[in-house]
């Protein structure tokens, strides 16, 4: 080793070094493949036998998912011994990951749209921004927004499923109701519910409790009550005294259900017909409307308990089964303030 530089003058001249010249060497050559979605850094000429680190380094909205070509596994960085000429390559992936629940991947919030990924209300005016892609708003600007979707915690426009398009997860699980034609005769985008056994239930996590303020608001075509008892349109909650929020019919009335110290409005839904009704709670005081018109504004003991949401029955843990509904139900939305 005349010059010292760690290599026999042998195995120099084989390879094509000055034996004589301690800045000449054998080396190896670490090459980098082209990549998709992300870069790779460490390529170049090494000493032969010393190591050599690689990093991969996804682009925004994507993921490092793993070493291709002369390296393998997913560790990154990555070291190698440049024992022999290398060429390596790496694979990214579209980001997946919802850290902030609003329905939109990584990838899609930050490639797509540009919005927030840790944030489900990027421009902070109350909708999230999964909502406002639906209501074609735009979700990075705080004074474009559709109104009727500020504090909405479920909604569910049955569009053949009883999902909860607001984001929040509060799918329902549907038992024995069918999907049905909706107010505007389209098919499969509202559910059908017999008054023997059909209801969907969801939970209520997240939903105002004690006295805050909230609103519910239902499209409702019902067949008639069946008889003397009350047929349950939507409703959360628990069943003890003033512990559930929700509506129920009559043939006579429609009423603000709270397990107790109901309030009764006076007016009964219209048979065969498509109708809304919206109950809001503000300060102690329910109001109702049906179609946009206010029947009634009174005070109420609400104090709410949580427990879960069903839509055409009753909430109690043991299904009563004489509060079934009996028609369709569609559009229902809940919020977390009087509209």
């Amino acid at each position: 080793d005349s010059d010292g530089d760690g290599f026999g003058d042998g195995l120099e001249v084989s390879e094509d070094s000055d034996p004589n010249d301690p800045a000449s060497y054998p080396t190896r050559t670490l090459a980098i493949n082209n990549t998709v979605n992300g870069t790779i850094s460490g390529g170049g000429a090494y000493r032969l036998g010393s190591p050599a680190t690689l990093e991969a380094s996804a682009a925004l909205g994507y993921l490092f998912t793993g070493w291709g070509g002369d390296a393998s596994g997913t560790e990154n960085p990555l070291s190698l011994v440049m024992d022999a000429n290398r060429t390596v390559g790496a694979a990214f992936a579209r980001d997946q990951l919802d850290p902030d629940g609003d329905g939109l991947t990584n990838h899609e919030e930050l490639v797509i749209h540009g919005t927030d990924p840790n944030n489900a209300d990027t421009d902070g005016d109350r909708v999230k921004d999964n909502v406002e892609l639906a209501d074609e708003t735009n979700p990075n600007d705080p004074n474009d927004f559709n109104p009727f979707s500020v504090g909405l915690l479920a909604y569910y426009p049955f569009n053949g499923n009883a999902d909860d398009a607001s984001g929040n997860g509060h799918d329902g699980t549907v038992t024995g109701a069918t999907l049905a034609p909706d107010r505007h005769g389209d098919a499969n985008r509202a559910y059908r519910f017999d008054g023997s056994a059909d209801y969907i239930d969801a939970t209520d996590t997240g939903f105002p409790a004690g006295s805050a303020a909230r609103s519910i608001s239902v499209w409702v075509k019902t067949d008639g009550a069946r008889g003397a008892v009350i047929d349950h349109l939507v409703n959360y909650g628990s069943v003890g005294d003033n512990q559930a929020f929700g509506l129920w019919h009559s043939n006579a009335t429609v009423g603000v259900y709270i397990s107790a110290n109901d309030l009764l409005v006076g007016e009964p839904i219209t048979p065969g017909e498509w109708e809304q009704w919206v109950v809001t709670f503000e300060n102690g005081r329910a109001d109702v409307y049906r179609n946009g018109q206010q029947l009634i504004s009174e005070e109420m003991p609400v104090a709410t308990v949580l427990n879960r949401l069903r839509i055409g029955s009753a909430p109690h843990d043991e299904r009563v089964i004489a509060t079934d509904f009996t028609g369709d139900l569609d559009d229902i939305r809940i919020y977390d303030r009087a509209l």
